[in-house]
């Protein structure tokens, strides 16, 4: 969904609610916030609630939100809203206190309260108009499920669709619970970098703790505790000490959810925090119908410190409860590395088995979210191993039948190596063909590419390596430029080919050809310094310095303990005009590795062009002027490597 459907205003407050300890406004502002929560429920974004901010008389954000005392009134909230989104609908409401009363109908001397008095209102349209209204009275001893009742009204009311298990880890028989959940929820939206303030990130998410400490199981709480953790470690709200206490202390409440406890555990392992993760995952596989990332990465992590049998307990359980085809690849692994044949291929059999039942009828199986495949990847693994022994028959009658079957890119690409590997050729180069330019992975995808390569270019790498050193010489570079052309327009996701067509071009100072080159290389590889330095070599060359720059800082960022790069950017900067900044560079560029020669260079070109240098800058031997010659020749010569940066 590009915008939701709804926009939540925060409700009026017209009197102050004494409940549970609320500051005014925080009631009005988190009960449409936890609508938003339940009508979101499929991640849709069917549904965003509108935090006015304060602003002082000059309209400088004051850190604090509006609290709405009076009602909103329809035009009003309508002119909020951008001319573009006022197709969307706008939901406002007031909220107040209903005191207990005795059998007279008469308040009760202590006074509080028993039930929240709700006036809802969705406006639509031009000129706004009242479609729909909400009157009801939200007794308090079960005040969760009164509020996921209305949200179940209101998506009916706009034809949303209602999630399956009408909201049940939304709801707590504890109200108490149900109020420190929105304490948690106005904690986190305190989070925001311009509102924490003195705030401490511990203190703003205790509530959630405290929620969860009132009912373990109530499963919002910890998902919603989770998000805030992750969104406060991402904008620096959060150090990572601070995440993990935090979670520490969630773990030791021993939280029912176990899809959130699955979703922590592997967090941790891809972390490499095996500990946590362990202890999150155990957590995630107790009881009935655990989920089967659970089973499978607790499994991985036992395996790899050499656990090999309650690994396979915990996979021969997910074979039993969810048939992934990933257990059986998993069980085949260890099987192999246990020299135990039979029973491996026998699992790998299985798994191809399940994974051609699964793509031809994907609406019979539950897919978890975000959960790859991995037994292709394994076989092709295996099959590529050439002390492996010969695969059954059953295999290559098994992974034909799978072409046609499988859509994901990724796996397509293991289908096709898996192929290659049993001497399909072309079955093989046709899988790779249609996956290598949709892998989102860069390392896989090189993975196809290079394959491809190798199948569709006869002598592969030893052509690539002579081509490769054309750009030293000058013999061979009409036929380097056109292998590397042709290989570059056959598998254009083969970053390599660009790389050394860029070299190429540079070699011949045709700077337009090599900044493309370098350009399309960088966006297939955005992790590799060397193309952006070169690049940022190509567009000086152009006389693009404010692009050069640009890419130089990328480089740097990708390597910041290379001085050559920090040279390079001084050099950079000098031409910009930017004399503080370039001698800034140049003095990083020095404490790194005063010896480089890149270094050496910078400084020598910059003094021969007047740049005034601190002394500690300025080699030995040369304070007295000394070296002055020597630099003016070298520089008169070009830099002692190749593309070098140089001040115009």
């Amino acid at each position: 969904m590009d915008r939701p459907v709804l926009y939540f205003f925060p409700f009026s407050e017209p009197e102050s609610i004494e409940l549970h300890g609320f500051a005014r406004g925080v009631l009005s502002r988190r009960l449409p916030d936890f609508l938003c929560l339940c009508l979101n429920e499929r991640r849709d974004g069917s549904a965003e609630l509108l935090e006015i901010r304060e602003t002082d008389e000059q309209g400088v954000p004051t850190g604090r939100w509006v609290t709405l005392t009076g009602e909103m009134e329809p035009e009003e909230a309508m002119g909020v809203i951008d001319e573009d989104e006022r197709d969307a609908a706008l939901v406002i409401g007031a909220i107040k206190a209903v005191p207990p009363v005795n059998l007279q109908g008469e308040p009760l001397p202590d006074g509080g309260c028993s039930e929240l008095q709700l006036d809802l209102s969705i406006v639509q349209g031009e000129p706004a108009l009242v479609t729909r209204q909400f009157s009801l009275q939200i007794p308090i001893e079960d005040v969760a499920r009164a509020w996921t009742g209305l949200a179940a009204e209101i998506a009916k009311e706009m034809q949303l669709p209602l999630p399956s298990n009408n909201w049940r880890h939304y709801e707590t028989e504890e109200p108490q619970a149900f109020f420190a959940l929105l304490l948690g929820l106005e904690g986190a939206a305190l989070m925001d970098p311009e509102l924490i303030a003195e705030r401490q990130p511990k203190d703003l998410l205790q509530p959630f703790l405290d929620c969860l400490h009132l009912d373990p199981d109530y499963s919002l709480a910890l998902r919603c505790f989770y998000i805030a953790l992750q969104d406060g470690l991402e904008q620096l709200a959060l150090d990572m000490d601070e995440f993990n206490q935090l979670l520490d202390q969630a773990l030791d409440l021993k939280p029912g959810d176990r899809e959130v406890a699955t979703v922590v555990g592997e967090f941790y392992a891809a972390s490499g925090d095996n500990e946590r993760a362990e202890a999150w995952l155990q957590l995630a596989v107790q009881g009935e119908d655990p989920p089967g990332a659970a089973l499978e990465t607790l499994g991985i992590l036992l395996a790899n410190r050499g656990e090999g049998a309650e690994a396979r307990q915990l996979w021969l359980d997910g074979v039993n409860a969810d048939g992934h085809p990933d257990f059986f690849a998993h069980l085949a692994r260890l099987s192999f590395a246990e020299d135990s044949y039979d029973e491996a291929w026998d699992k790998v059999i299985r798994g191809l088995r399940r994974l051609g039942e699964r793509s031809l009828h994907p609406g019979e199986w539950a897919e978890e979210e975000g959960r790859g495949g991995v037994l292709l990847r394994y076989l092709s693994e295996h099959l590529g191993d050439p002390e492996s022994a010969a695969p059954p028959a059953d295999i290559e009658e098994l992974l034909l039948d799978l072409v046609g079957q499988i859509q994901e890119p990724s796996d397509r690409l293991d289908l096709g190596l898996c192929l290659r590997e049993i001497g399909r050729r072309d079955e093989g180069v046709h899988e790779l063909r249609s996956a290598v330019p949709h892998v989102e992975d860069w390392d896989r995808r090189d993975l196809g590419a290079q394959v491809l390569a190798e199948e569709l270019f006869p002598g592969f790498e030893e052509r690539f390596a002579a081509a490769a050193e054309k750009h030293l010489s000058g013999e061979g570079f009409a036929e380097a430029l056109r292998f590397f052309n042709e290989l570059a327009s056959e598998i254009p996701q083969f970053w390599p080919a660009h790389y050394f067509l860029g070299r190429l071009f540079s070699t011949a100072e045709d700077w337009a050809g090599a900044s493309e080159s370098f350009r399309v290389a960088a966006g297939l590889r955005r992790d590799q310094p060397e193309i952006w330095s070169k690049l940022a070599v190509a567009q000086h060359e152009q006389g693009k310095v404010q692009e050069a720059l640009a890419s130089m800082r990328q480089a740097l960022e990708l390597s910041p303990e290379d001085p050559s790069y920090y040279a390079d950017l001084a050099l950079l900067y000098f031409v910009s005009g930017e004399e503080e900044e370039s001698v800034r560079h140049l003095g990083l560029a020095f404490a790194i590795d005063e010896q480089n020669p890149a270094v050496h260079r910078a400084i020598e070109q910059l003094r021969l062009h007047g740049l005034e240098l601190p002394e500690d800058l300025i080699p030995e031997g040369e304070l007295e002027g000394g070296g002055e010659a020597e630099a003016e020749a070298e520089a008169e010569s070009g830099p002692e490597s190749e593309e070098g940066l140089r001040p115009e």
